[in-house]
């Protein structure tokens, strides 16, 4: 019996032994991301630092994992989820070693980053081997399974000071790192037993430099890096030279962006693919209030109160209970507005609370306004699982988990530096209430626009996903020829020297003008151009056999197209443009809902193409 079956001998397609290395690898991120919150202390004291240059730890982890995520995610969708989740976890084993030796704080930076490269792999794996499983199955989107790795991850993240605090007290603080030799040792022993094969990779090496865009990458580096030098040394005097830094950077990625066509921060998706950007968005505000409240209250344990680290760790174990039964709950919602609502309204109410607690409150009022953020972990992760899986292109499902989690990290990165900010060298009472304050107020305006986002009422009904709504077997649509969907776009079949060339029924050179004329007004709107050529035919056994040398330009695109470095480039070999090549995936990374054809083989090219677009929808 196969892997595959083996897992599903149950009935389900998402067993135990399916779920399991998923979870094993996904947890690795959170964990380390909290674990921290305990050390921070015992780190600063023991290096010499103070509280605010720690923030680096915090901040590097998160700023490699926003660049390391969607990167890894592009992989993960070139050349398979269980290869990138095996090496992913061997980085991590890697680090786990360093951070032993590490003794100066820029050693344990680098070890951060390293851990952030490796923990990046496993949330767009798992990701994508649930997609591919769920497709494969005809399964409908696996919500049961999505409260189980939130559960997972989230449990984790709030037992991550508990972990943390008791290590550090029992071991020192190097055990924070060294625990993930054997974390990531079980999780690759897991995946290598019962997590299915990849198929062979589908593309070269130089393919794959090509689609990762490296320039790209490091500009985005640049440009966090940049603002969060500029963010983190507020308090003692900004450093403007940062912010114009940033600027620039910014400014060059998304022109950078815009004239690739596949960036590393595909600005044009995210322009048209707008509920799926308001969900990174709402992402990145929720970490920027969770992350600041979730590392400045313990620090505000440990330095203002008094509490040992496992002191510290223990104070939040309610949250971590209340996480878990929210993660269970979630699971079973139906709808994303409700549990956003509720995940952004408890992160309120808990800074509220906060504004009313000080290092002589009682242990039960301390533990009451911070266990309320265990609602929001465990809820709102979900919701957000649950719109990236519908709201995301199938095939690029990889890269948007990917860049689900970098809009985390980007808020978590602006939590580091309003904390260093705030807290400066040691935390107190007052920054701790100026903390609840601004988060507060983050929360009431998230909240707010929460309940008036339109975008969450385009997204496809759960409950219809979920199949507890019957569909109608054939929806009747209209596609007038005189209004365009604000998705479109224009595919140019076989307007090339070879092909113009030859006899047509209408003149080739009016075609050829009304073509150039037509993607010149698709590029005016900013929407895609693919000018598709053919070099060949299929090959195979075939009764015809041609006797045909073409000449050298048999192939160039005719120039009246003006082809642009924004306009995309397919070469087919099959009569159709959709076959053998990237046309599709071209076409649903952009959000495509329209596709219009242009082209001199109407009866040929051009109609093997519009069937082929039927059939993928």
């Amino acid at each position: 019996m196969s892997r595959d079956k083996a897992s599903r001998r149950n009935g389900s397609p998402f067993g135990f032994t399916f779920i399991a290395p998923l979870v094993l690898g996904s947890v690795l991120n959170p964990i380390n991301s909290t674990m921290l919150a305990t050390a921070l202390v015992p780190i600063a004291e023991s290096l010499g630092s103070d509280i605010a240059a720690t923030g680096w730890l915090i901040a590097a982890l998160y700023l490699t994992t926003a660049v390391a995520q969607p990167t890894l995610g592009r992989m993960v969708d070139l050349l398979g989820a269980r290869r990138v989740f095996l090496a992913s976890l061997g980085l991590v084993a890697a680090a786990g070693l360093c951070g032993q030796f590490a003794s100066t704080l820029a050693g344990l930076v680098a070890v951060r980053i390293l851990l952030g490269v490796g923990t990046s792999g496993a949330y767009p794996a798992a990701m994508r081997i649930l997609r591919e499983r769920g497709e494969a199955t005809g399964s409908k989107p696996p919500r049961f399974v999505f409260g189980v790795m939130t559960l997972s991850a989230f449990s984790t993240t709030a037992v991550g000071p508990v972990i943390g605090g008791l290590l550090v007290s029992a071991f020192g603080w190097q055990s924070i790192f060294t625990i993930n030799v054997p974390l990531a040792l079980i999780a690759a022993l897991s995946i290598l037993i019962w997590t299915p094969h990849d198929r062979a990779p589908a593309h070269t090496f130089a393919r794959l430099m090509k689609d990762i865009d490296l320039s790209g990458i490091a500009l985005f580096a640049a440009f966090l890096l940049s603002l969060m030098a500029f963010l983190m040394n507020l308090k003692n005097g900004p450093l403007w030279l940062a912010l114009a830094g940033s600027v620039v950077f910014g400014a060059a990625l998304v022109w950078h962006s815009l004239r690739r066509p596949q960036p590393f921060l595909d600005v044009r998706m995210l322009a048209r693919n707008w509920p799926l950007t308001m969900t990174y968005l709402r992402a990145a505000a929720i970490s920027i209030i969770v992350f600041s409240v979730y590392y400045g209250f313990a620090q505000w344990l440990q330095s203002a109160v008094g509490y040992s680290s496992a002191g510290a760790g223990l104070v939040t174990l309610p949250m971590s209970v209340v996480a878990a039964a929210a993660s269970l709950t979630g699971a079973r919602t139906k709808g994303l507005r409700g549990p956003f609502l509720v995940s952004v309204g408890a992160a309120l109410a808990g800074n509220l609370g906060l504004l009313f607690v000080d290092g002589a409150s009682p242990l039960w009022m301390i533990v009451t306004a911070i266990t309320l953020f265990g609602v929001t972990l465990g809820t709102f992760s979900i919701a957000t699982q649950a719109a990236v899986y519908i709201q995301a292109p199938a095939e690029e499902i990889g890269t948007a988990a990917g860049l689900q989690r970098t809009a985390q990290y980007i808020g978590a990165i602006a939590a580091a530096s309003l904390l260093a900010s705030i807290y400066g060298e040691r935390a107190s009472d007052h920054g701790l209430h100026s903390l609840a304050a601004v988060a507060g107020a983050l929360s009431a305006i998230l909240f707010i626009v929460t309940l008036f986002d339109r975008t969450l009422a385009r997204v496809v009904s759960p409950a219809a996903a979920e199949g507890d709504a019957p569909a109608p077997l054939i929806k009747e649509t209209t596609m007038p020829l005189t209004k365009l969907d604000d998705t479109s776009a224009l595919v140019v079949i076989d307007l090339q020297k070879g092909i113009v060339g030859l006899p047509c029924a209408h003149p080739a050179d009016e075609i050829v003008g009304r073509a150039a004329k037509l993607a010149g007004a698709f590029r005016a709107r900013g929407l895609p151009v693919v000018l598709v050529n053919v070099a060949g035919r299929a090959p195979g056994r075939t009764e015809m056999q041609f006797n045909f040398t073409p000449p050298a330009d048999w192939t160039e695109l005719v120039p009246e197209l003006d082809r642009q470095p924004s306009d995309y480039t397919v070469t087919k070999q099959q009569i159709g443009a959709f076959y053998g090549t990237a046309l599709e995936q071209i076409l649903r990374r952009h959000g495509v809902t329209q596709v219009v054809l242009a082209g001199v083989a109407t009866s040929s090219g051009v109609e093997a193409t519009a069937r082929n677009a039927y059939d993928h929808g």
